[in-house]
C-alpha cells in the first residue's frame, strides 16, 4: 500500500504513529510471506510463527480496521474517481458507500472475515495430523 493513501486514511493520528502503524503493518505482512515460504520447508519454528501472527492479528483486529479509516478512504477513492473518471455509473457504483449502516456494515464483515480467516489458519496448523509433518 503507498504511504499517501495509508498517511490520508489514518490522519486522525499523530504523525508519528502513522509511521509506526505502517512499518508494522509492512513488518506483519512480511512475516507473514517469509513464514508461508518456510512452511513449505516444513519448519516448525514458521508454522508457529504464522500462528503467533494470526493471533497478534486477530487480537488487534479493532486496531486493524478502524472506523475512521473507513470513512477516509471513502473520500479518497470517490474523489479519485470522480476526478478521473466523470461518468455516471461509476457515480452511482461507488456512491453506496454514503450511507452510514453499510459503512458500519462493511467494518463488522471485515472484522468477521479476519477472525475468520486467521483462526483457521491457527486451527489448522494446531492439528495434530498437521504437526506431524513439521520438525
Amino acid at each position: 500500500m503507498f504511504f499517501d493513501l495509508y498517511e490520508f486514511m489514518f490522519q486522525f493520528l499523530p504523525q508519528n504513529y502513522i509511521l509506526a502503524r505502517y512499518v508494522g503493518s509492512l513488518s506483519l505482512r512480511l512475516i507473514f510471506i517469509i513464514s508461508a515460504l518456510g512452511l513449505m520447508y516444513y519448519k516448525n519454528i514458521f508454522r508457529k510463527a504464522i500462528m503467533i501472527a494470526c493471533l497478534y492479528t486477530i487480537i488487534t483486529v479493532y486496531w486493524k480496521h478502524p472506523y475512521e479509516a473507513l470513512i477516509n478512504f471513502d473520500r479518497y477513492f470517490n474523489f479519485n474517481v470522480m476526478t478521473f473518471n466523470q461518468s455516471l455509473y461509476a457515480h452511482f457504483r461507488y456512491k453506496f458507500l454514503d450511507y452510514y449502516y453499510i459503512k458500519k456494515l462493511s467494518i463488522i464483515v471485515a472484522y468477521v472475515i479476519d477472525i475468520t480467516l486467521y483462526g483457521s489458519i491457527i486451527f489448522y496448523l494446531n492439528r495434530k495430523k498437521v504437526k506431524k509433518y513439521f520438525i
